[in-house]
């Protein structure tokens, strides 16, 4: 991908190694994806300065993990609900820190993500401060 304009982030759910993501970052990764932020925090806290939990983060404990996390490095989670994104806006301000929310579109799978632009947009200036 060397002279594109594209930025990579491999998710590290195969190799879970934090010296392999190191090696992806070495080769031009803008930082790493995990399934969890159990993962996230693990690789943070190897080295990884940039972390995007690639799924919702949901239940207190999670939230707030994710919050204290974001103090140490520039952490994103994957958000499709304006409840989940009040929550961890409260736990961030709470312990002083920023989460960047990436909005996740349901891609036909029926899993997970918004369900139309419209939502989309409603939650991604929720994200941004827009909207309350």
């Amino acid at each position: 991908m060397k002279g594109k304009h594209a930025k990579l982030r491999p998710h590290i759910k195969v190799h879970k190694s934090p010296d392999i993501a190191r090696m992806q970052i070495e080769a031009g990764a803008i930082g790493i994806g995990t399934a969890t932020i159990w993962e996230a925090i693990v690789f943070a806290r190897s080295g990884t300065d940039d972390v995007f939990v690639i799924n919702q983060v949901v239940g207190a404990e999670k939230v707030r993990a994710a919050a204290l996390l974001a103090r140490e490095v520039p952490l994103k989670v994957a958000v499709d609900d304006a409840s989940n994104v009040k929550a961890l806006s409260e736990a961030a301000k709470r312990v002083g820190s920023v989460i960047g929310c990436v909005v996740e579109v349901d891609t036909g799978m029926h899993r997970c993500g918004v369900g139309s632009p419209e939502v989309a947009l409603k939650l991604g200036r929720l994200v941004a401060g827009i909207e309350a």
